[in-house]
């Protein structure tokens, strides 16, 4: 059971995760992409997409860094604290996305999807925005993409256990 496959088989959960999500919360996602059309705002292959690659930044930082989260996660012991280097992964991911081809909503979910509602997530924008804006997102200024995705992300570390084995969602619940 490789990092690599570890790693793989997360994002497509999540990718999974999101878009399920995404199929019921369709009316939601149009109301809250109002400035587009309804076509375009209910852009869900983006979603999946966004959810695949949200992690992507991880192959950038430090192995030592790079699990942290999803163990505290599957411990059961959600945290604000992490090692140095881990919270870089979102900036990295959306660095290594921002030339390419890829839908701006894409790249706001790998740079957001550990954006909280409450506004205690990261990245800090202001090294993102060249110091235009500092802290993190908050509420519905947080892409809809990138709230689906932060859920699903979270229920996927749930539904697994230290080693990476599947848990029974009632584990998951309790």
């Amino acid at each position: 059971y490789s990092e690599q496959f570890a790693l793989f088989s997360h994002c497509a959960n999540v990718a999974y995760l999101a878009t399920l999500a995404g199929l019921e919360l369709e009316s939601y996602i149009v109301s809250e992409r109002a400035k587009l059309s309804s076509d375009h705002a209910r852009d869900l292959p983006s979603l999946g997409v966004g959810g695949m690659l949200h992690d992507i930044g991880k192959l950038k930082v430090a192995p030592e860094s790079r699990w942290h989260h999803e163990v505290f996660a599957q411990q059961g012991h959600l945290s604000d604290a992490h090692p140095a280097g881990y919270e870089q992964h979102a900036v990295e991911g959306y660095r290594m996305l921002a030339g390419s081809r890829a839908p701006a909503s894409v790249t706001q979910v790998v740079l957001n999807h550990h954006q909280r509602y409450d506004g205690r997530g990261f990245p800090d924008m202001a090294g993102v925005t060249g110091g235009r804006q500092r802290g993190s997102q908050a509420g519905r200024r947080i892409h809809v993409f990138s709230r689906i995705v932060a859920a699903a992300n979270t229920l996927d570390n749930l539904l697994r256990d230290a080693e990476g084995s599947r848990r029974p969602p009632i584990a998951a619940l309790h």
